[in-house]
């Protein structure tokens, strides 16, 4: 049985990274979406959540989504180029 993932993302240059390791994790179904702080919650609120174990999510993005849906939310860390990322 595979692990269904939801990953949001920030921003989009992260997308193709996350899919193209999830190409060499065989037990892993993963679904990226982009958005960040409040768009990422409203992904999260939105998504058909019966589809997904659980959700892979950064920093403050992740603490809302956490407080919002009843799956489980992954904080991943925040890199320093991802520091370098924010506008």
């Amino acid at each position: 049985m595979k692990i269904r993932l939801l990953f949001i993302v920030p921003y989009a240059a992260m997308k193709p990274l996350i899919e193209e390791c999830s190409a060499e994790e065989a037990d892993l179904e993963i679904s990226v979406k982009i958005g960040d702080l409040n768009d990422g919650v409203d992904i999260a609120k939105k998504a058909d959540l019966h589809q997904f174990d659980v959700i892979v999510s950064r920093g403050g993005t992740a603490k809302l989504i956490e407080q919002s849906v009843d799956i489980p939310v992954i904080d991943v860390r925040v890199s320093g180029y991802d520091s370098c990322r924010i506008n």
